[in-house]
């Protein structure tokens, strides 16, 4: 068995050195973080934006828009979830005669300043009176810019897998493995060996690029990483069933990216009252892994690592007949 398994990896060794489009898929994370490490502080604070309540007069709302683009909510807890979120957008409101700015803690002294001295500037006939108001959370957008090239970096390594499967079908290789003694187990555990551990050292490169060498939890990260493993199986068993030659592929590939990377968007971006829509998806699980260990380490992981693990496995399993089937493996 393990004869069998070892053969299949160093084919996919060579075939991987010969097809180099693959060593730039796994490169391409790496290079990715390395620039936005150099390019996040100045990315992290690219527009002017203004948080305001309802509290605040429309005639200053109108004249604060001429300085800043505005966004405007309800009350002050919407306006305190606002500013939580991981760019540097200040909020502002009116209370008993004052101007309060609300600030996350980290911002620059330039964005700290500037609402106040706007403020002061559009008030008629004498100075505005301004406090400053900090929630003392720090800006999460390393942190989530982390998570999200984690989960690219896992599933370039589902991608491999599945372009390795095409190779096989294109060259007819799947013919010979279907007259050996090769179980449908022993050749998705050969693909799948060097892809995932490529993916594993991948990850936590670009965790490390990203939020600095000592600022993460390399042990939770791991554990995270390899539960998440089943689901980048998974799409690369789905690109190599549904793609029978490259040109297919890169098709699929399209299809596969907008969903393991549309899911963790839409969970970053949507409003916490929609996140049970994404519970059915593994990768949503995947994501709150990471997210619970980058952003809000406090946080206990083993429900979102079982969850992301067993329904990955589920899928694989639900997969595995279908390969028997489809590749006419033992």
């Amino acid at each position: 068995m393990l004869a069998r398994i070892l053969s299949i990896v160093r084919k996919d060794l060579a075939y991987t050195r010969k097809e180099h489009i693959l060593l730039y898929m796994l490169l391409f994370p790496l290079v990715l973080a390395v620039a936005m490490r150099l390019f996040l502080p100045s990315v992290e604070q690219l527009d002017m934006t203004f948080a305001i309540d309802q509290s605040v007069p429309a005639e200053i709302a109108a004249q604060l828009e001429t300085y800043a683009k505005l966004e405007t909510v309800t009350d002050r807890n919407q306006l305190e979830e606002r500013v939580q979120r991981f760019d540097d957008v200040p909020g502002i409101y009116y209370e008993n005669g004052r101007y309060f700015v609300l600030l996350e803690g980290n911002e620059s002294s330039a964005i700290q300043d500037l609402p106040g001295a706007i403020l002061d500037r559009l008030n008629v006939g004498e100075p505005a009176k301004v406090e400053r108001e900090s929630l003392g959370r720090a800006s999460l957008f390393r942190q989530f810019v982390a998570i999200m090239l984690v989960i690219t970096c896992g599933a370039i390594g589902g991608l491999a897998i599945g372009l390795s499967i095409v190779n096989d079908r294109e060259t007819r290789t799947l013919r010979a493995y279907a007259v050996s003694p090769l179980s449908t187990l022993e050749y998705i555990v050969g693909k799948s060996s060097v892809a995932l551990i490529l993916a594993l050292g991948l990850s936590l490169a670009v965790a490390a690029i990203i939020m600095g060498g000592t600022a993460i939890d390399y042990g939770r990260l791991t554990v995270a990483v390899l539960a998440s493993l089943g689901i980048n199986i998974a799409i690369g068993l789905v690109l190599g069933l549904l793609a029978n030659n490259q040109i297919t592929a890169i098709a699929v590939v399209k299809v596969l990216f907008i969903i393991t990377q549309g899911i963790p968007v839409a969970a970053l971006l949507i409003p916490a009252r929609f996140l049970p829509v994404l519970y059915p998806f593994p990768n949503y699980w995947a994501f709150e892994s990471l997210r619970r260990i980058l952003v809000e380490p406090g946080l206990s992981t083993l429900l979102s690592n079982s969850i992301a693990f067993f329904s990955s496995l589920l899928l694989i399993a639900v997969m595995v007949p279908v390969i028997r089937r489809k590749f006419r493996l033992g």
